[in-house]
């Protein structure tokens, strides 16, 4: 603070205060942001005034103050105060203008499919897995084979097929990342539009750390999936299972 700038004019600007990082829409990354002093105010159409107020204090009950003492005194001519919008509010329905809402909606809907057809396929294969080989469970039990050992062994199962998926999908991710550019994002080649003090634009972090989300969800609904049928296969009574075969 206190150094000054200029922004392609003569005029110098001092440096007051420095702000966190600002986010206009929750959907996007902070950008730089930049508070200038105005020598006028001028009012034309529906003009914009934004309070920012103490952390302390509660948004609901400032607006209900403020409207309710204002109101009369903010009055001049043909101005007059219309409304007074949190800023929570005001960013809602700007991202639902924008489209950013609907965005968000679709995405998520498409990612709770991708795990309810992971899910579906995972238990289903199992479940089919588990009554083709009553016979083999039930001889393992007749052996001395513990219930938890076979519940084991179908997790076990579930846990090489969810990996090898993850990682065979992780190779055609990777060359999107390449093919996209995204991987020399940290050699400034998109400086406009991306800072690199984010983790989300430093590829080697974001790939790593999206990567193990994935296969931590991959993994977690895999085990959901697998364990109503490895416990199904588990009660098999061996008598009755060897009769059968």
């Amino acid at each position: 603070m206190g150094q000054t700038f200029t922004l392609g004019t003569d005029e110098e600007y001092r440096v007051a205060a420095v702000v966190d990082d600002f986010k206009a829409r929750s959907v996007s990354q902070p950008n730089p942001l930049l508070f200038l002093p105005e020598d006028k105010l001028y009012l034309y159409g529906s003009p914009r005034i934004a309070f920012r107020i103490r952390d302390d204090l509660s948004v609901t009950r400032f607006m209900e103050e403020f409207q309710r003492e204002m109101r009369s005194r903010l009055l001049i001519g043909n101005y007059y105060f219309l409304r007074l919008e949190d800023f929570h509010t005001i960013r809602t329905k700007s991202e639902y203008l924008l489209g950013a809402t609907n965005t968000l909606r679709r995405q998520s809907g498409m990612t709770l499919f991708f795990l309810l057809s992971v899910f579906l396929g995972v238990s289903g294969t199992f479940w089919v897995r588990s009554t083709s080989r009553r016979g083999e469970i039930g001889l393992v039990v007749a052996m001395g084979s513990t219930r938890k050992r076979i519940r084991r062994n179908f997790l076990l199962e579930s846990w090489v097929l969810a990996t090898t998926a993850w990682a065979i999908g992780m190779v055609f991710v990777l060359q999107k990342v390449y093919s996209t550019g995204f991987a020399y994002a940290d050699k400034a080649v998109y400086p406009e539009s991306m800072n690199s003090i984010y983790m989300q634009n430093q590829p080697v972090p974001h790939f790593l750390v999206v990567s193990l989300i994935v296969y931590l969800l991959l993994i977690g609904i895999a085990f959901i999936a697998t364990w109503v049928p490895a416990a199904r296969a588990a009660s098999t009574p061996p008598a009755g299972a060897l009769r059968n075969e």
